[in-house]
């Protein structure tokens, strides 16, 4: 497990302030448990002690989340389990997310942040879910301010008929009047594929 070097500006970042030999088969198999979601790391205190005492680092383990785009940390307490770790990183992921319940929600988003955005585009999901998900926010954080996005939950289908999508869930992109569905998988890799395609274009005119 490398150690923190400086805390990822659009990234997740969950760290673990420890002794050497704390470390734990829990710990090495968290990377893989929140892939997409946040990246992991350790920091030896026995090596760099300066860096944990400024993180306020004064008992083993401590754990620390570092929320992207400076929104401070969290310290986690409890019983370190990977489930628990894992519950922990997904309740405080930010979000860049506007929830689209009609047409005039969907004509206000576009001509509002969709326009705003320094790409000139937006990503929208509809989905069948009822709540936003963790791989979903996390896409918001990585990829705003380039890209706004947006969400029509519950299968709607009125917003379905105004983007052209019939099936659940669908993500496109919209650029002006120009919609282009993703026609991938739903998973975190292709997923910032797609976007980066867009949000890479915006990024020299993000403030």
């Amino acid at each position: 497990l490398k150690g923190l070097a400086r805390v990822p500006e659009h990234t997740e970042y969950i760290c673990k302030y420890i002794a050497l030999y704390l470390i734990k088969a829990t710990w090495a198999k968290l990377p893989a448990a929140l892939k997409g979601l946040a990246r992991v790391g350790a920091v030896d205190c026995e090596k760099d002690g300066a860096r944990c005492q400024k993180e306020g680092a004064t008992g083993y383990p401590t754990i620390m989340l570092y929320k992207a785009g400076g929104r401070g940390s969290v310290k986690f307490e409890g019983e370190p389990t990977a489930k628990a770790l894992h519950d922990f990183v997904v309740e405080h992921l930010p979000a860049e997310v506007t929830n689209l319940r009609t047409p005039k929600h969907l004509a206000d988003f576009k001509e509002g942040p969709c326009a705003k955005a320094s790409s000139g585009c937006c990503a929208i999901l509809l989905t069948d879910k009822y709540d936003t998900s963790p791989l979903y926010k996390t896409l918001s954080v990585t990829h705003s301010p380039t890209l706004a996005f947006g969400e029509a939950r519950a299968s709607n289908q009125k917003l379905g008929a105004e983007l052209g999508v019939s099936t659940f869930p669908t993500l496109v992109v919209v650029c002006g009047k120009k919609v282009t569905p993703y026609d991938g998988e739903m998973k975190a890799a292709p997923l910032n594929d797609f976007l980066s395609k867009y949000s890479k274009k915006g990024k020299g005119k993000a403030h």
